[in-house]
């Protein structure tokens, strides 16, 4: 796969948005994703609803009129809450997967995508998730679930990955260190602290429960994925430097 995209292919495709025009900058579509946004937090769960009503009729039947109406209160609200939540449809987002870049509002081109990041691992299922998307012109979002985004996270790595292993490798050899929560990848290995692990005893890294957990003799290192730009990219340093899985 080449930096173009999926296909990498160099020529024009007719588009499928008419209003673009005749040709379509970035090539043609390849893959349509939508997208469901997360529920919205539910206030309080039906049986605490019907249970702060219940001690809402208690409270009154013993004469004490201000708790009674506070559960009362809480409850019918509760029960209110937990009626919309149910009726509630999440709202789709769509993103189109093209050639030569993505879709979603606006048109990210593969090659001008400088980081992405993600909040959630696809472990966490319907958790809610952000996905953002930034290049030198635009930052994009997308909200929806962990389970949800992670295809279209792996069409986006398969994209873009190769060039950010690229630059990566380049920046590592010029001495730049890569942030992995309080520690560092270095040209030399993983940085804990004042320790150095060597590469040949980093690793495997993976995702899990939100975060990028990495293998070393001194335990098992965490740090948020949230806090990790294209996440790809150290999976792969590790893969190539580190130990195996």
């Amino acid at each position: 796969m080449s930096d173009a995209g999926p296909s990498g292919g160099a020529d024009p495709d007719v588009a499928d948005a008419p209003f673009r025009g005749s040709v379509d900058p970035l090539g043609a579509r390849l893959e349509r994703f939508e997208l469901p946004g997360p529920r919205p937090r539910l206030p309080m769960r039906g049986p605490y609803a019907v249970g702060a009503l219940g001690l809402g009729a208690v409270s009154a039947v013993t004469g004490h009129v201000l708790p009674a109406l506070a559960w009362a209160n809480m409850g019918i609200v509760g029960l209110l809450g937990w009626n919309e939540h149910r009726r509630a449809r999440p709202r789709t987002m769509t993103v189109d997967a093209h050639e030569r870049g993505l879709r979603l509002g606006v048109d990210l081109a593969w090659a001008a995508i400088a980081t992405v990041t993600i909040d959630t691992t696809p472990d966490q299922g319907d958790a809610p998730t952000t996905l953002t998307i930034v290049t030198p012109d635009a930052t994009a979002a997308v909200v929806s679930t962990a389970v949800a985004v992670g295809p279209l996270l792996a069409v986006i790595a398969a994209a873009v990955g190769p060039r950010h292993h690229r630059e990566a490798a380049a920046r590592l050899a010029e001495g730049q260190a890569y942030t992995f929560g309080r520690h560092a990848f270095t040209q030399d290995g993983l940085r804990i602290k004042a320790t150095l692990v060597p590469w040949r005893d980093v690793g495997p890294i993976r995702g899990r429960r939100g975060k990028l957990v990495c293998g070393s003799p001194l335990g098992r290192v965490a740090a948020p994925i949230a806090g990790a730009p294209n996440p790809w990219m150290l999976e792969r340093l590790v893969a190539e430097r580190g130990r195996a899985a």
